[in-house]
């Protein structure tokens, strides 16, 4: 079912959608789509508390919505409120344990917790159902490279390379490289990353150290 304040927010009339939303939960006080909408809406103009109780009442009316739990998440999480997000992230995950957003942001939390080998499966549940979503690909191979895995970061990597180069990707390629001793591959690696990116920071440092060690 659409409602009228929808339209209002597709044409980004913010304003006029969350004073239709407060409208419509005064008509149907306990309907939990105008408590997430309204949260949305109360977000972009900064009202952060109240977006949170909009959403802990959805949640009150259905403990089990899994939109409402992963908004309020999501909501912890942008406020780097990392514990409580992974905890309504966990909550949502009993629902739905393959959906690749939700496996994708406790993976984030995770990692922000510094908390790389908890994040691992979560990352590779989100790879296995968006094999082509390079955000994705890019945290679990930096997690796995934190964890010393350089293998599976390089075969993620390379993916990322086989979909769109990518500076990114190049560079920590060549950064394992290094770390394999393997300073021409390393070098070739890195000069990718400038060709697509020149003023890739990073990059340009790494091949400054390797011309430093000959």
């Amino acid at each position: 079912m659409k409602y009228s304040y929808q339209t209002l927010i597709e044409n980004r009339d913010y304003e006029a959608a969350l004073k239709s939303v407060f409208e419509h939960i005064e008509i149907a006080p306990d309907n939990v789509d105008h408590y997430i909408n309204g949260a949305i809406l109360l977000q972009k103009f900064s009202e952060i508390e109240k977006a949170e109780v909009f959403l802990q009442r959805a949640i009150t009316i259905d403990e089990n919505s899994f939109l409402a739990l992963y908004t309020l998440g999501n909501l912890y999480y942008e406020n780097d409120r990392f514990e409580e997000a992974i905890k309504i992230y966990l909550r949502a995950y009993s629902s739905n344990p393959t959906d690749s957003d939700l496996n994708y942001m406790i993976a984030m939390c995770y990692i922000n917790m510094n908390q790389q080998k908890m994040a691992l499966p979560f990352f590779e549940t989100a790879y296995q159902s968006s094999r082509h979503d390079i955000d994705i690909m890019m945290q679990y191979g930096l997690a796995c490279c934190h964890l010393e895995l350089y293998a599976q970061g390089e075969v993620l990597f390379t993916a990322i390379n086989d979909i769109e180069e990518n500076a990114d990707a190049y560079y920590n390629l060549g950064l394992i490289s290094m770390m394999e001793d393997d300073n021409q591959t390393a070098q070739s690696h890195f000069e990718h990353a400038v060709k697509i990116q020149p003023d890739h920071y990073l990059a340009l440092n790494g091949l400054k150290n390797l011309q430093d060690k000959e």
